[in-house]
């Protein structure tokens, strides 16, 4: 009982700056020119252990790869630099990782981070401050790279998660990934949701799970990275 009532403090506690992102005027999502499927582009993954890939059979099966693979259908001549470290929050990612990214005139950067900042109970307002460094950070260094930001996925669906803080990690991904989507909108970003498909897999979660019951397997990655290939293919098109 006591348990109880602590988390439910400290849901309150966290909720009182769990708004939701004032939307800002939609900015038109940056995309690649045409010429850019005759060059070299440069993919870079930016990220966390998702982005590493862990829980991967083998890196030719892990998400970045997956991104990879599929860029390279219609720009052969991609490369893949992937910048992910795991246990990093979003602040550390922008930190360390923006100035190690891929600069050229055909620059595709993929960005996948936020769980470890729900594991941190970082409310959205947290989000909203850490994703603004990190993709203005990317901006300034890149004002023309085509930009791709993954969602969260309900990080509550681990079976690793105390069934006590469920809720409030279920109630901070959701919210974390709306203040995602309005830092994505903010700076021409495509946005892939992931929230509510990790919803609808649920059913399923442990066979979408490695053995660490946290990060995704092969089957796992695949769902993932074909979400968020749909997006890459809107800003690899050219206007």
């Amino acid at each position: 009982m006591k348990g109880s009532c602590l988390a439910s403090l400290a849901l309150a506690f966290l909720l009182t700056d769990c708004g939701r992102p004032v939307e800002a005027p939609a900015r038109q999502v940056v995309r690649l020119p045409a010429f850019c499927a005759q060059k070299n582009l440069g993919l870079t993954v930016v990220g966390d252990s998702l982005a590493r890939g862990w829980g991967a059979s083998a890196p030719q099966k892990d998400f970045a790869w997956l991104i990879y693979d599929g860029v390279r259908r219609t720009h052969p001549k991609a490369t893949l630099r992937n910048l992910g470290m795991p246990g990093a929050t979003t602040d550390e990612i922008a930190a360390k990782e923006v100035s190690q990214i891929h600069t050229g005139d055909c620059s595709l950067v993929v960005v996948i981070s936020g769980a470890n900042d729900v594991q941190k109970l970082y409310t959205p307002r947290h989000f909203e401050r850490s994703y603004d460094t990190l993709l203005g950070g990317i901006r300034t260094r890149l004002p023309h790279a085509a930009l791709v930001v993954v969602g969260l996925p309900d990080v509550s669906l681990s079976p690793r998660i105390p069934w006590i803080l469920k809720p409030l990690e279920s109630r901070l991904s959701r919210d974390g990934s709306a203040s995602i989507a309005a830092a994505a909108n903010h700076y021409g970003a495509a946005f892939v949701p992931l929230y509510d498909l990790s919803r609808k897999e649920s059913h399923k979660s442990a066979a979408l799970l490695s053995a660490d019951g946290i990060h995704p397997n092969d089957a796992g990655y695949r769902i993932m990275a074909g979400a968020a290939l749909v997006s890459v293919a809107t800003v690899l098109r050219a206007q």
